[in-house]
């Protein structure tokens, strides 16, 4: 089945797993390791900036991480068109709430 058959949301996930051969699909046996950081370096750079992000803050107070994990992410932004930046952005998101969510227990344990 041609990726066309797909609506536009699976089209990306489609070129990911599919290899399109003559119309017909074949699963995609051959990433080379360069597809691969292409593919997915900047969504794991984002998340790691992210998760570098809550180290500027309280209790750790390294104040020169914040700024620099929100450069490490304007600099991704450069180069993404509109989709791909909101989605790095949102795994960037990820990243700084996977790391940072900690207050909330904090917060309730001890002032809740």
């Amino acid at each position: 089945m041609p990726t066309a058959a797909f609506p536009a949301y699976c089209g990306l996930l489609a070129s990911l797993c599919l290899d399109i051969v003559g119309g017909r699909s074949s699963p995609a046996s051959t990433l080379s390791s360069s597809d691969l950081l292409r593919r997915f370096g900047p969504i794991v750079t984002a998340v790691a900036a992210g998760g570098l992000f809550p180290l500027g803050f309280a209790p750790f107070d390294y104040v020169l991480v914040a700024p620099l994990s929100l450069a490490v992410l304007f600099l991704l932004w450069l180069t993404a068109g509109s989709l791909q930046a909101a989605l790095l952005g949102f795994w960037f998101g990820i990243g700084a709430f996977g790391v940072g969510v900690s207050w909330v227990y904090v917060s309730l344990h001890d002032f809740g």
